[in-house]
């Protein structure tokens, strides 16, 4: 059994051969001739060989692309869900990190976005009486939604949590602000959190750059030449 690129050339060099050899047959004997028709069936044979070589390796090139597609597929997903990982620690953690994410946030005009998703967070924790529980939920309504602060909360939005916290009777539950905090984590993370490692990745680049090259000298100290 040929395979691959040696059974391509075999079969190509086999139906030149068999080309060849008809048309000197089919010059002294008639189409209908024996020879001239078992000459015709190994071409035949033979073509139909290349072809079914030349599709396998097609099916195998593709067979090889989807699995590379659904390889780099997988290796997003997992890479995508290790950043939204990542992002939810900063956010939950008391750390320098999540300082220095606040002083970027500040500086990207979002830091009202970070604070009420850390504070619709720490409302949903368990352990509080009902008096703060609702106390808690009308200081985030006031503070991050009704003063606009959060601008990417819609007004159908803001009238739903305003009728779940403020009825009277009404059971007040910890999921209130869960659609509102969904909405506003995705804006943190596709933009300020994108950049924010962006920011962090140029830092580093920009660290490695002068740990190799040296400081820069500022361009008042450097040596005149004998022209200036």
């Amino acid at each position: 059994m040929l395979f691959g690129q040696d059974a391509q050339a075999r079969y190509n060099e086999a139906v030149r051969t068999c080309r060849h050899w008809l048309r000197l047959r089919l010059a002294s004997l008639s189409s209908e001739h024996d020879s001239v028709r078992e000459m015709r069936a190994h071409l035949d044979a033979f073509a139909s060989k290349r072809e079914s070589i030349a599709m396998s390796h097609e099916d195998q090139i593709c067979l090889e692309m989807n699995e590379r597609n659904l390889e780099r597929t997988g290796q997003l997903a997992r890479d995508n869900e290790r950043r939204l990982s990542e992002c939810r620690r900063l956010l939950l953690e008391s750390s320098p990190e999540l300082g220095e994410f606040l002083q970027f946030s500040r500086r990207e005009f979002a830091e009202d976005l970070v604070m009420f998703w850390i504070a619709v967070e720490e409302f949903k924790t368990e352990g509080r009486d009902p008096k703060e529980f609702r106390a808690m939920a009308v200081h985030i309504f006031l503070t991050y939604i009704k003063s606009r602060r959060v601008k990417v909360i819609t007004a159908v939005q803001r009238k739903k949590i305003k009728k779940k916290i403020t009825t009277p009777g009404r059971k007040l539950l910890r999921h209130v602000y869960d659609e509102v905090q969904q909405v506003v984590f995705d804006v943190v993370y596709n933009g300020v959190y994108a950049r924010y490692l962006a920011s962090q990745e140029e830092a580093r680049a920009q660290s490695l750059v002068t740990s190799m090259l040296g400081p820069r000298e500022p361009i008042s100290r450097l040596p005149k030449t004998a022209d200036a």
